[in-house]
């Protein structure tokens, strides 16, 4: 199990992906490149929240530049 502090993965706590309510991790060295217009949001499992501090975090570790979505669906 992780432990907080754990530079290979993040904390997400627990959400409704578990009914045990366990807390749950994300392994920052398991990720995957996927074109932006291959992924459908409303498929995430994780809340906006969620997702933006993991997006944040990739992005300190590997440089990227978080898209930044606006009205109507576009990205900027």
């Amino acid at each position: 199990i992780p432990q907080d502090g754990d530079r290979d993965h993040l904390e997400l706590g627990s959400g409704p992906w578990d009914a045990q309510g366990r807390p749950s991790w994300v392994d920052l060295d398991q990720v995957y490149l996927v074109h932006r217009l291959g992924m459908r949001r409303e498929g995430a499992v994780l809340d906006v929240d969620r997702f933006t501090r993991v997006s944040a975090v990739l992005s300190r570790r590997y440089g990227w530049q978080m898209a930044i979505e606006v009205p109507g669906g576009d990205q900027a």
